[in-house]
């Protein structure tokens, strides 16, 4: 044991740096971005009559081996868009 503690007492001791904190403007400036580029894409697949899906990653416990595991989950994700005539409104 002795020997252990003489390694570790050799070892040099540092402050771990602190992580620089995103401001909550740029935490919302972010979730915005990837809201608008869910709706672009969900535009764009109603424009060329494509299927629209967004997943989400959760942990689920698999009921069998008692495991936890991740999966994909559909996201439901509603149109900030409305169609009426031939024009398109756009809504933030």
């Amino acid at each position: 044991m002795s020997r252990a503690h003489s390694i570790l007492s050799k070892l040099p001791l540092a402050v771990r740096p602190e992580k620089p904190a995103f401001s909550q403007t740029t935490h919302r400036r972010n979730k915005l971005l990837v809201r608008l580029r869910e709706q672009r894409e969900m535009a764009r697949c109603m424009i060329e009559g494509e299927h629209f899906e967004v997943t989400k990653e959760r942990w689920v416990t698999d009921e069998e081996t008692g495991l936890r595991k991740q999966v994909s989950l559909p996201k439901q994700v509603r149109q900030w868009y409305n169609q009426i005539d031939s024009n398109m409104y756009f809504e933030v």
